[in-house]
């Protein structure tokens, strides 16, 4: 994700399929259909904040490790990469997520 403010260049995804996870190789993620989601403007501002790509939501909302609703008619998606998790919050129109925000937390130890 580009930061125009900064200049900055694409980042890679931090949750790459191919990275290690948990402390053992993660399986690829396989290239079926893909689900369709839009990023809201909110969502947009916090992820280059974060450091958080497309690629990672994709990932997130594709193969999630948990899935629960959240307030309203919105979810929260969970996926755990080592000592973080990361979460996306979305609702559906139709077909289509529509992602509100998304965050990492950190796992108390």
């Amino acid at each position: 994700m580009v930061n125009p403010r900064k200049g900055a260049h694409r980042q890679a995804p931090l949750l790459d399929p191919l990275e290690p996870a948990r402390g053992r190789k993660a399986r690829p993620v396989d290239e079926g259909p893909r689900i369709s989601f839009y990023l809201t403007p909110h969502a947009k501002e916090r992820m280059g904040e974060r450091g958080i790509v497309d690629k990672d939501i994709w990932i997130v909302l594709e193969k999630p490790d948990a899935l629960e609703p959240s307030l309203g008619r919105r979810s929260v998606a969970r996926k755990y990469c080592g000592a973080r998790t990361l979460e996306v919050i979305f609702g559906k129109d139709g077909k289509i997520a529509v992602v509100q925000t998304a965050y990492w937390l950190e796992r108390a130890e």
